[in-house]
């Protein structure tokens, strides 16, 4: 624990001036769009000075939203636990509620500060959760106009694109089990000093980090060398200025490539994405790189995301190839023919979900679709069973499908969630078969049996059943909404 009296600033000139209320009310305004907060907490000077900021804020909220505070003990040096303790007294001496979460197994010999940084963000997202946090939510952090300056410096060194220059946005989407969670970030243009300054101003102490002078951390060797960079004119507060012009240019870029997926990709419920090549090539490069990832990333699922260098030279393919051409890519598998180009979830590589879904409760489905059946008072201890379609199934009702689906494959059918009672199939809403579609099949399938002289379907692995007793789930109330276009919780 370091006393603020004797806590020596390197820059003796705060930049910007003593924080006031109203620069706080500023700077937090944006939270007010959430009806419950998540503030992490490490104990160091920034997030420290954000719970206190926070909690002077909360006065000013005529509706404020709940707040609660967040502190990881990552394990990773003694002492780790104390200075939880330490952050949950101090939250507690502002009247704020305060959970710790442990970093527990195994820990990685090499990339410690990213797997740590993952670990941070899935337990705080479990804090959430756990919480029964009202939604929307938000993990609100205190990164400064130093680490947006650091983080854009390590991208330069890694030859990143506007994208990466655009280096930490002041929100974005958090994937969480389909809770609209946002991470916020309103502190990206408040330098260190300014915060130090009003801990000091409010007698308040914080913590240091002795990780925070390790030189094995990237992170560090470099915020060790920005006084260099100082000296030569690149601040901090220019780097965080570019970031700033970096994002403002993507914004215009993720405009130019939503319009185009609204208007020339044709998604078929998340079955597949189709697209006409000639209009693809017609795009700026930029542009049709950003088209591939996104698309990759939607029907990719819960698979590793394709390298942008790996997206670079599918698109140079792309833009030179004719005939027809296949490949698979982060999760997917692409290919044209025809002039037509094709992306949907790739089979076999990455085992698909199989999940339990109590009617009148949802999930998402492999990071694509929202999953939800209606509840259902007769068959109430009913469960679902929510799995990837098999072949045999889609072979069997194939014939039933609209012409948007006629010409699907079945690698790709493959791909989607299909809903099972008792071994029966229940639906498969993305191919908009449901209830009454599935009894058609079944009588189909009897007719044909009666006609053949063999006996009826018995309902071996594979064969397509339906339950008689008018099950409430199977009524056409399955649905499996597509959401891999969207931020998780947004806009869906």
């Amino acid at each position: 624990m370091v006393d603020p009296t004797s806590q020596a600033v390197s820059n003796t000139s705060i930049s910007g001036g003593i924080i006031s209320d109203d620069d706080i009310v500023h700077m937090l305004a944006p939270l007010t769009a959430f009806k419950s907060l998540l503030i992490a907490v490490s104990g160091g000077a920034d997030s420290v000075a954000l719970m206190v900021m926070v909690q002077r804020w909360l006065e000013t909220v005529p509706h404020p939203p709940t707040v609660e505070v967040g502190t990881i003990d990552h394990g990773l040096r003694a002492g780790a636990a104390e200075e939880a303790q330490w952050v949950a007294d101090q939250a507690g001496a502002l009247g704020l509620a305060h959970t710790t979460k442990c970093w527990r197994g195994d820990k990685p010999t090499s990339g410690l500060q990213a797997a740590a940084r993952s670990a941070r963000y899935r337990l705080l997202l479990e804090i959430i959760r756990e919480r029964r946090m009202e939604a929307p939510a938000a993990i609100v952090t205190a990164h400064t106009q130093e680490d947006q300056a650091e983080t854009v410096v390590m991208r330069l060194a890694r030859g990143s694109g506007i994208d990466g220059l655009g280096a930490m946005a002041e929100k974005r989407a958090l994937k969480g089990d389909g809770l609209p969670v946002m991470l916020s970030r309103p502190l990206l243009g408040v330098s260190k000093c300014r915060l130090i300054g009003f801990l000091k101003s409010k007698q308040q102490t914080w913590l240091e980090d002795p990780s925070n002078t390790s030189l094995d951390f990237e992170r560090i060797r470099l915020r060790q060398a920005m006084p260099q960079l100082e000296a030569l004119g690149v601040s901090a507060e220019a780097l965080a200025r570019s970031a700033n012009r970096a994002r403002r240019a993507r914004s215009a870029l993720d405009h130019m490539t939503s319009e185009f997926l609204a208007a020339h990709v044709t998604l078929s419920s998340g079955a597949r994405a189709e697209l006409d090549i000639a209009t693809f090539r017609l795009q700026p490069d930029e542009v049709q790189i950003r088209i591939l990832t996104r698309l990759l990333s939607a029907f990719g699922g819960a698979s590793p995301n394709a390298r942008l260098s790996q997206i670079e030279t599918l698109q140079a393919c792309l833009a030179d190839a004719s005939g027809s051409q296949s490949v698979t890519l982060g999760g997917c598998f692409i290919s044209m023919q025809m002039g037509r180009l094709w992306i949907h979830r790739e089979s076999g590589r990455v085992a698909l979900p199989v999940v339990d879904l109590v009617p009148g409760e949802q999930l998402v489905w492999d990071q694509r679709f929202r999953i939800s059946a209606a509840p259902d008072e007769a068959n109430s201890a009913h469960t679902l069973q929510i799995r990837a379609l098999d072949a045999a199934s889609f072979a069997v009702i194939r014939g039933h499908l609209t012409p948007e689906y006629a010409e699907l494959s079945t690698a790709a059918a493959q791909t989607l969630p299909s809903f099972w009672c008792e071994d029966h199939l229940i639906a498969v809403p993305t191919l908009n078969v449901g209830e009454k579609q599935m009894s058609q099949i079944n009588r189909d399938n009897v007719q044909k049996d009666v006609t053949s002289g063999e006996p009826p379907h018995a309902g071996a692995k594979g064969s397509v059943k339906v339950r008689q007793n008018g099950h409430g789930a199977c009524k056409d109330l399955a649905q499996a909404v597509f959401i891999g276009l969207a931020e998780h919780g947004f806009g869906t």
